[in-house]
C-alpha cells in the first residue's frame, strides 16, 4: 500500500526501473610481437572494452523550469519555495532523495596503447618494463552501487555527466627487474663466499594522477539538487584550477581557488534560485605517484644439506623514494 502523497508532502523513493537491462560490456584488442635480439621481446598493443546498459542512480523526477508560456501547476516563475509545484510528479522531495530510478542506461568507453619490453635472464640482467595510454570515459563512472549515490548535477540529461572515469589512470609505467652480481673468481673461497651470491631486485611504478570532480553543496539549486558540480570563474580554464609546481609545495594549495567560484549563477525570480555549475567530470588530475620498492638478496649454497640447496638472506625496502 503506497503513502498517500501531494504536493505538499517530502517523500523520498527508490525504485528499480521497469526497462532496467543487465549490464553488458565488449572487448577487443590487437597485439604485435618481435623479437629484438636473442634475449628481448617488444610487444605492442591495442586494448577497448564498450560497456553498456551501466548500472546508474539518478534523480527521474527533476522540477521543471515554469515560463509564462509554459507554467506549471499556475506557476510561471522558478523559485526556491515554488519546487514542489514545479515537480514532474508531485510530492517527493529531491533534497529527500526524490523519486530515485535505479536504472541501466549508463555507458562506458576504453581506450588503451600497451607497450611492453620483455629482457630474458642475460648476463646477470633480466626485466619487464611496461606502459600503458589508456582513456576511460563514462556517464557514472563514480556511481556504480544499486543501493544509493546518484550523479552530481543535471539528473535527467546523463550526458552531461559524460567525463573521464575516476579510476583511469591516462599514464602508467612499470619496470620489474632482477640483477644478479655473480661470483668473484680468484678471491679464494671464503671471499667468494661472502662477495657472492648478491642480487638487486626491484619494482618500480610512475603513474599519473587520478581524474577528479569538483563538487559542492548549494542549497539554492532552482532544480532542489543540492549536490552540484562547481562553478568555474569567468575567465579561467580547466589547466588553471590546479596550482604550478610539485605536490610537495602545493600540500596547502593544490587547487586554484580563484579560479573555482564560491556561487553558483542565479536564474530564479527570488534571487536566490541558480542553476547548475558548469564544470565537467572529471576535469582535473589529482597529484602523479612515483614508488620505488626494492631488494637486496644475499644466497648462500649449503652443499652440507642436500645439491641445490641454499640459504638465503633478504632486505626489503618499499616505497623507497
Amino acid at each position: 500500500m503506497f503513502a498517500p502523497y501531494s504536493p505538499a508532502t517530502n517523500l523520498g523513493f527508490e525504485i528499480v526501473d521497469q526497462h532496467y537491462r543487465p549490464p553488458r560490456t565488449q572487448t577487443y584488442s590487437l597485439n604485435l610481437q618481435t623479437g629484438l635480439g636473442h634475449n628481448l621481446l617488444l610487444e605492442i598493443g591495442y586494448v577497448g572494452s564498450r560497456g553498456d546498459h551501466l548500472i546508474v542512480g539518478h534523480n527521474i523526477d527533476q522540477p521543471l523550469l515554469a515560463s509564462e508560456s509554459n507554467p506549471i501547476r499556475g506557476v510561471t516563475t522558478n523559485t526556491i519555495a515554488n519546487i514542489p509545484l514545479r515537480l514532474p510528479i508531485p510530492g517527493f522531495n529531491p533534497t529527500n532523495g526524490g523519486l530515485f530510478d535505479i536504472d541501466s542506461l549508463a555507458v562506458s568507453r576504453y581506450n588503451a596503447l600497451q607497450v611492453s619490453l620483455t629482457r630474458r635472464l642475460s648476463r646477470r640482467l633480466q626485466f619487464l618494463a611496461a606502459y600503458t595510454f589508456s582513456h576511460a570515459y563514462s556517464d557514472a563512472g563514480a556511481n556504480t552501487s544499486a543501493a544509493g549515490g546518484g550523479q552530481a548535477g543535471d539528473q535527467v540529461n546523463l550526458m552531461q555527466n559524460y567525463g573521464r572515469s575516476d579510476f583511469n589512470r591516462a599514464h602508467r609505467f612499470i619496470i620489474s627487474y632482477i640483477l644478479s652480481f655473480g661470483n668473484p673468481e680468484k678471491l679464494g673461497r671464503f671471499l667468494n663466499s661472502v662477495l657472492g651470491g648478491w642480487s638487486w631486485s626491484g619494482v618500480t611504478t610512475i603513474q599519473s594522477g587520478l581524474p577528479l570532480t569538483l563538487t559542492g553543496r548549494n542549497a539554492n539549486n532552482v532544480y532542489g539538487w543540492t549536490t552540484d558540480r562547481v562553478q568555474i570563474a569567468p575567465g579561467c580554464t580547466y589547466s588553471q584550477l590546479t596550482n604550478p609546481g610539485s605536490t610537495t609545495h602545493n600540500l596547502n594549495s593544490y587547487f586554484n581557488t580563484g579560479c573555482i567560484s564560491n556561487t553558483w549563477p542565479v536564474v530564479g525570480a527570488d534571487g536566490m534560485a541558480t542553476a547548475f555549475g558548469n564544470s565537467g567530470v572529471g576535469i582535473v588530475f589529482g597529484p602523479g605517484q612515483h614508488n620505488f620498492d626494492m631488494a637486496l638478496i644475499k644466497r648462500h649454497r649449503l652443499g652440507i644439506l642436500r645439491e641445490g640447496s641454499n640459504l638465503e638472506f633478504r632486505a626489503e625496502a618499499f616505497n623507497v623514494i
